[in-house]
This record gives C-alpha cells, sequence and structure tokens, in this order.
C-alpha cells in the first residue's frame, strides 16, 4: 500500500498551536452542547458521521462525535489536517479515494473506508483554523453538498466556536475569582492578625484611640492617659522620632493613602519593644487627610531571635575561621558555598577559587570514583560519613592524608540541601606511624642479633669451662656489659652511642673507687650499634682479666686508654688499651674465649685488626679500624 501524504505545514504553526491551547479544550469531557452540534449536524447534511474535530500538533481530537468509532486519530489519517489551509468557508472533498490528498488514507483504503468528505473550519477570530466541524459519508458524493446544507453547516461551525469562546470566558471569570478570593482570605487573616493592636487616630481632635489588645500588649490604657497624636510620637524612642514623625507627615500631608515603618515604642514599664506600624489614611472629598487607622505589630521575638542567630552565626563564622581544621559547606549539588582559611590552606585555593570549586575538586583521582559512587551518596540517605581519606593540595598537587567528615545539611521538613565537611590532617600521625614501624623492624632486628650475640657468648663461655660457679659469674658480667652497652644506644638519639660513653659504662662496674683507674682520652667518635656492642665487650673483657691477673690487681695499679683518629683523607680510629703498675706480666699459653672475644668478634664487627701484647710492665691490647666501619649501624 502506498504511503498516505504528509500532513500540511500548517499543522505544526506555532501560533495555531499556541491558539488552540488558549481555549484549554482539548481532552476534555463529553459535553451536551457539542453533542448536540454534531447530532444536528448529521441530520442536515444527512450524513452518517459528524465530527467536531482539533488538529493538535501530533493527532487530531474529536471533541464530539457520531457514527465514527475513534475518540481520535494520528495525523496520517487525518482529512481535517488538509482544511487547515483552505481559505474558503467551507472544504469539500466529494471522492476521497480519488483525491491525492487523501486516496492513500487508512481511513478511506481500510475500515471504516470513508468515502465523502465536508468541513466548515473552526477560525478563531484571529484567524487561525483549529480543525473543523465536518460530515462524512462512506459513498462518494459527486455533487457534495446543497446550498442549504453548506450554510447550515457553517452556520454550526460558528455556533462551535461561539461555544469555545464562552466556556474560556467562563474558565477565565473563574480563575479570576479564584484570584480574588484568594487575594480576599489572604487580606482577612491578615486583618485577623492585626486585630490584635489596633489603633484609629482622627485628625480633627488630635486624638487617639486602641484596642484592648494594644493596651494589653504595652500597658497604655486610653482611660490614664489623654493620647494624642503629640503623645504618641513622644512615645517612640527618641533615636527613631524624628524618622518616624517625618514620615508620617509626609503621608498626611501628601496625596498617599498608606503609611508603614518600624521603629521602637516605649511600654509602660519603660521597655522599648520592636514594632510594625501599617496605617491607612482616610481623606475627604477635597482630599484631606482626616483620619488614619493603622495596626501595630510586635517584632521584638523576632528582632531578638535574628539578634541571637547573627551572634550564633557570628561565633560559628568565628570558630571555622580559627579552626586549624577544613571545613567547607556545599550545596546540594556540591558547589561550594563556604571554605574556611584553614581549608584554603590545605587544598591550595583562593577565596575566589573555592567559591568556583566543588568539594569533589580536591579529591584524589584515585579517591574520587568512591567518593562519587559511595561517600556522597551515603551521606544524602544516612546523613553522615566519617573515615579516612586524601585531599590534594591544588596549587602543589601534595596528597594531604585527612580524618574526613562529611554531614547532611536539612532544611524544614527534612528536605537535603547540602552537605557540610570537617576534615583534620593527619599528616604527622601518618609519619609517625610510618616511623614506628620503622622503630619496630629496627627493633625487632636489633633484638635477634642481640640474642645472637647472647647465645655465642654463652656457648663460648660454657663450652670448657671445668668451674660451673665462676662460668656462671663470667657470663653474667658478660651479659651485663652487654645490658649496660644496650642503655647507652637507648639513651642516644641515632642508631648508635659515642665511643667514651660505651667506654665509661662497660668499665663501670670494674672500677673500685681508687682515683685514676682508667684514664681515657681521645677525640669524640659515633659509634654504630654493633660496633658499639662489641667495644662495650671487648673493654669489659680487658678490665676483666686486668682485675684478675693484672694491673687493677694492684692498689696502685690504673690502665691507661686513648685514642685517635689518623689519614683525614680515609679515616683511620686507632685505639690503644695499656696496663701500668701491675704485677710483671707473663704471657698465657694458651687463648680463652675473652681473648678470642677480643681478638675475633670486634675484627669481625668492624672490619678491623686487634693485637694484644704481654711485655712484662703491662698488658697492651691495639685495635684500628676504619671509621665508616665503625659508624655503621648493622
Amino acid at each position: 500500500m502506498s504511503r498516505p501524504s504528509d500532513p500540511p505545514i500548517a499543522v505544526c504553526d506555532p501560533d495555531r498551536l499556541a491558539a488552540l491551547d488558549s481555549y484549554a479544550i482539548l481532552d476534555t469531557l463529553p459535553e451536551q452542547g457539542f453533542d448536540d452540534v454534531v447530532r444536528l449536524a448529521s441530520r442536515v447534511c444527512d450524513t452518517p458521521v459528524a465530527l467536531v474535530s482539533l488538529v493538535a500538533g501530533s493527532r487530531q481530537w474529536f471533541k464530539a462525535r457520531t457514527g465514527f468509532p475513534f475518540p481520535q486519530t494520528d495525523l496520517s489519517r487525518s482529512v481535517c489536517a488538509h482544511a487547515l489551509t483552505h481559505p474558503g468557508a467551507l472544504f469539500v472533498i466529494p471522492d476521497l479515494s480519488e483525491d491525492p490528498r487523501t486516496r492513500d488514507n487508512p481511513l478511506v483504503t481500510a475500515s471504516p473506508g470513508i468515502r465523502f468528505y465536508a468541513g466548515a473550519p473552526l477560525r478563531t477570530p484571529g484567524g487561525q483554523v483549529l480543525g473543523t466541524l465536518c460530515v462524512i459519508d462512506y459513498v462518494p458524493r459527486p455533487e457534495g453538498l446543497t446550498a442549504a446544507e453548506a450554510g447550515d453547516l457553517v452556520a454550526l461551525a460558528r455556533q462551535v466556536m461561539g461555544q469555545f469562546a464562552l466556556r474560556r470566558a467562563v474558565a477565565e471569570h473563574q480563575t479570576a475569582l479564584r484570584v480574588a478570593q484568594a487575594a480576599e482570605e489572604r487580606y482577612r487573616r491578615a486583618a485577623q492578625a492585626t486585630r490584635d493592636a489596633i489603633w484609629d487616630w482622627d485628625f480633627s481632635t488630635d486624638h487617639v484611640l486602641w484596642n484592648e489588645a494594644l493596651e494589653t500588649a504595652y500597658g497604655h490604657a486610653p482611660a490614664d492617659v489623654a493620647p494624642t497624636g503629640l503623645w504618641w510620637i513622644d512615645h517612640i524612642h527618641p533615636d527613631d522620632r524624628a524618622r518616624i514623625d517625618a514620615s508620617v507627615h509626609a503621608v498626611i500631608d501628601g496625596a498617599d493613602t498608606v503609611w508603614s515603618d518600624e521603629y521602637r515604642f516605649r511600654r509602660a514599664d519603660g521597655s522599648y519593644a520592636h514594632v510594625f506600624d501599617r496605617g491607612s489614611v482616610i481623606r475627604d472629598e477635597a482630599g484631606r487627610a482626616v483620619r488614619m487607622i493603622g495596626a501595630m505589630l510586635d517584632l521584638t521575638e523576632r528582632h531578638r531571635a535574628e539578634a541571637e542567630r547573627r551572634e550564633s552565626e557570628r561565633r560559628l563564622a568565628l570558630f571555622a575561621e580559627q579552626s586549624s581544621d577544613f571545613i567547607a559547606i556545599a550545596d546540594a549539588d556540591g558547589q561550594i558555598v563556604y571554605l574556611n582559611q584553614a581549608g584554603r590552606a590545605l587544598v591550595g585555593l583562593s577565596e575566589d577559587a573555592a567559591r568556583a570549586a566543588r568539594l569533589t575538586d580536591v579529591f584524589t583521582p584515585d579517591d574520587l570514583p568512591v567518593a562519587v559512587a559511595t561517600i556522597l551518596p551515603a551521606t544524602r540517605s544516612a546523613g553522615s560519613w566519617s573515615g579516612e581519606f586524601r585531599l590534594r593540595n591544588l596549587a602543589t598537587g601534595a596528597v594531604v592524608p585527612v580524618r574526613y567528615s562529611l554531614f547532611a545539611l536539612r532544611g524544614a521538613g527534612g528536605a537535603f540541601e547540602g552537605f557540610a565537611a570537617v576534615s583534620h590532617d593527619i599528616s604527622a600521625r601518618k609519619a609517625a606511624e610510618a616511623q614506628q614501624e620503622i622503630l619496630n623492624r629496627e627493633l625487632s632486628h636489633r633484638l635477634k642479633n642481640t640474642l645472637a650475640m647472647v647465645q655465642a657468648i654463652a656457648v663460648q663461655t660454657l663450652r670448657n669451662a671445668t668451674d660451673p660457679a665462676a662460668a656462671r659469674e663470667a657470663l653474667v658480667a658478660r651479659l651485663v656489659a652487654l645490658g649496660k652497652a644496650h642503655d647507652i644506644l637507648l639513651t642516644g638519639e641515632g642508631e648508635g652511642a659515642d665511643l667514651r660513653a660505651v667506654l665509661d659504662s662497660a668499665l663501670a662496674i670494674h672500677d673500685d673507687g681508687r682515683p685514676g683507674r682508667f684514664r681515657l682520652q681521645g677525640p669524640p667518635v659515633p659509634c654504630g650499634a654493633r660496633a658499639a656492642l662489641s667495644l662495650a665487650l671487648m673493654a669489659h673483657e680487658l678490665a676483666t682479666n686486668a682485675v684478675k691477673y693484672g694491673a687493677l690487681r694492684s692498689p696502685d695499679g690504673h690502665v691507661t686508654l686513648d685514642w685517635t683518629i689518623t689519614d683525614p683523607a680515609d679515616p683511620v680510629l686507632a685505639l690503644r688499651w695499656q696496663e701500668h703498675g701491675g704485677p710483671r706480666v707473663t704471657p698465657p699459653t694458651r687463648k680463652g674465649f675473652g681473648s678470642r672475644l677480643i681478638e675475633r668478634g670486634l675484627a669481625g664487627t668492624v672490619d678491623g685488626e686487634v693485637a694484644t701484647h704481654y711485655p712484662p710492665e703491662g698488658v697492651v691490647c691495639t685495635l684500628t679500624a676504619p671509621l665508616a666501619e665503625l659508624r655503621r649501624g648493622e
């Protein structure tokens, strides 16, 4: 089947569609007046179908119909659309199946198979055609309508437009009536409210009367005073008096009929009330003001509440600006409306730039999807969200870890109005946690090393011991020396200690109180942890041997312990232990664990060389080690 012709361009004319909308007729319920018109049109023209058809932008809708099964059709089935541009009073197609505009119309080619059409355009006074009053037959009518039938159909179309105009006039009247009734109701309510305090000023007698409500509110009884206009003005606060006097007389002496102003009115107890006063001037035939009737509304509580609100807002703003935390307020779309000074500094925004930013602008790219998909929706629904998050400084690009709290702001009735965000910079805490983690790992490593050293000392001390008590005593002494070295390390600021402190601590347990038993001399030398422990054990072993066999066995004996740094280009520590004033030295026939601990343990720790000599006048032990190795923490 061939495609039906397109509807005329006039269908979508904005002016025509606006005119159709102005009648508010589309999709209204059936009305007897229009139903009568289509029945009469069908009878007058002797056709089985008559319609009041209105052509909208995408359909034709029938306000009234007889003999036709559909309440509306799409434009591809509309014959009436072709009448929109017809200049005459009647649009007739004798045989729809032969006319190129309608021969492919589905209503012609299929059921119900219409063949004849005559439509009187429904034309507005402005010339816009809204549709037609049309009659339809299922057989062609080559002769069309008679002159009488055509005239009657056009007359009935005018009646349809008259009905449209009447409906619109009634609707407009009802609307105007509703507006007037609403205004009257508002006025009635306002009058009811102002009846609480009403006054009446008669200009001819300069006498002011007021009702009981005003007397109760402000304490002035008309029976107790002689109220005049001057009395009234005198009861206005001195700071407001001249302004109100001028504004009242400007209305009285001019042509206006309404005066209103705010001022402070003195109560009978001497206190002042903030009031809003409004009066209507009554004039005589000559236009002279003869009377003013007004009502006074007490605004004292409102002023107090507003003052408290302003003070609360001032304190809140002061708190926010003095806070070191990020504090922001944003609207429902996340647009920032306020960001305090600390917040602007944290995210690198100027005051102007902050007002143009959104909350999500300061999220890191990695965190943004989580914020948009989880945090913001959770806040809208649950009212708040809190957790650790990251913000970015838009000026430097730095990422700042924060404790982020987001709250929903809700207005009257619980309606969501925006967000409040508070963030606390936790960079210092995160850095401390990272440092603590490093310290924990270092402590674990150092503990393992110490336990390994303790194990080695215990095994070597007890391996070939023939005297358990002596072995136990030696082991305890060595562990005490090791512990004192650890104490020195723990009181230092870094990963080691000073050489003199290490040696002093290790030798303290062997000092019997006699002056000058240990004579230490040398420059400051930092020692790493492992070197400090080995040096402490070396000093302990040398002192133990000196007490048992050497210089410290004699009351007048002493030990010199000095050290120097040689070769500035490649610094090397040279340390020398020498005993003086003890018994004559006899070289040992074998080396015990203590000697091996001195020579091998220390040498292996600091990559140095240790040598022990036994001249008759006193034992000499020398150590040379690269200073860099001595300082190593491992």
